[in-house]
């Protein structure tokens, strides 16, 4: 590989694909670290759960009952998430109103839709209809008519006429027939058409129908649900902003009140482990999301790393001259994340005892770094190098 200027990289295609299958062993390896992380993570972080929630198991019983002869302070916090609590349930029954108002509305209208597919299958019937039996009548007497002209030649041809006479008859008898059988011909196609009309409307309003029924029961269920929580939240308002005020309270709790017995204690603990889940939590979102990225990546590499090689198969196969890719410095200052991050999320250890510095420094290699638009970027200028590369074989 041979820096051509500040801008880009010079590669015939052999070392364009044995860069890429090198990168790609390097993201390959990056994916496995930082993978083992997370399942690191996890395996802590449910040992914390753990901790946390016998700790909130004792706390919030006590709490709740004792709420009348806690600090001060720690009333005046418990007040102000159940205010902001009840706000969020309320602001949810307003939503829920508005959701059922649209829901009974949809339901109206679907059964009103069905209700017209059948009044208009039922109004297309007497026509339909109609027209099939005065089709079947022409049928009918276009045969009659078919007949007469077939007894006509038959009578035309017998040996008293003198044969000028029997040769008019003989013409036209054979003209009304050909008429007659072209006219039967178009009658039969149009009953084939009529009839299929019809049981193409019987098809598609059978087909409206079970779709409309299908959202029908959905919106109902859908209508049904939120009615309930409506319902519920409605008649447990007081109680249910209290009971979420103080689990979230106690969740997001970070000091203890100011207490010197047991439940004190315990909730000192409990505002440690606040800090301590709250690490866990970050740094695992921060890693799956990581994680993500950089499969997707993965994926689109493998698949140009393939192309590549089929395009360097064909370069022996055939005999085709060398040709030099120009590889743009984005492209490999992209690439050179893998083997860094990688070596970031070598020592478990180290992240287990700093999680959210393993969360940050995953944030500046991959969630800030490698945003969607630099990724389509990354793949579309690899293509677009190649492309160039290998206009010089036309």
């Amino acid at each position: 590989m041979a820096l051509r200027n500040s801008s880009s990289y010079d590669m015939n295609l052999g070392e364009f694909d044995r860069y890429l299958r090198d990168k790609n062993k390097e993201l390959d390896r990056c994916i496995t670290e930082v993978a083992e992380v997370q399942e690191r993570l996890r395996e802590e972080f449910q040992r914390e759960l753990t901790i946390w929630q016998g700790l909130f198991g004792i706390c919030y019983p006590q709490v709740t009952v004792r709420r009348a002869e806690l600090p001060a302070v720690f009333q005046e916090y418990l007040d102000r998430i159940e205010q902001e609590e009840r706000a969020r349930l309320e602001a949810e029954m307003a939503e829920l109103t508005a959701q059922l108002e649209s829901g009974r509305e949809a339901i109206d209208a679907g059964m009103a839709t069905g209700q017209q597919a059948v009044q208009a299958l039922k109004d297309a019937n007497p026509g339909l209809d109609a027209r099939e039996e005065a089709l079947k009548r022409k049928i009918v007497d276009l045969q009659d008519e078919y007949t007469e002209a077939y007894q006509e030649l038959q009578a035309a041809r017998q040996p008293l006429l003198s044969f000028i006479t029997r040769a008019g008859q003989i013409r036209r008898a054979r003209r009304r027939q050909a008429s007659i059988k072209q006219e039967q011909v178009k009658a039969i196609e149009e009953l084939r058409q009529v009839r299929e009309n019809w049981l193409t409307a019987v098809q598609e309003t059978s087909e409206t129908q079970a779709r409309l029924r299908e959202q029908w029961q959905q919106a109902t269920i859908e209508t049904a649900e939120r009615q309930a929580r409506y319902d519920y939240v409605r008649n447990n308002l007081t109680e249910l902003a209290r009971q979420n005020g103080i689990q979230r309270a106690l969740e997001e709790m970070t000091e203890a009140p100011p207490m010197s017995d047991e439940l004190g204690a315990k909730l000192k603990e409990l505002a440690e482990h606040n800090i301590i889940r709250a690490r866990y939590e970050e740094s695992l979102a921060a890693v799956s999301e990581s994680l993500g990225l950089l499969r997707g990546i993965n994926t689109g590499m493998d698949k140009f790393g393939d192309s590549v090689s089929q395009v360097l198969g064909e370069q022996k196969r055939y005999g085709l001259r060398q040709i030099t890719v120009r590889v743009p410095r984005q492209v490999t200052s992209v690439n050179q994340t893998w083997a860094a991050l990688a070596k970031e999320a070598r020592d478990e250890e180290a992240v287990l005892r700093a999680p959210l510095e393993f969360a940050a420094i995953a944030r500046r290699y991959v969630i800030d770094r490698l945003t969607p638009e630099v990724i389509q970027r990354f793949f579309e200028t690899m293509g677009e190098a190649l492309n160039k590369a290998t206009e010089a074989w036309h």
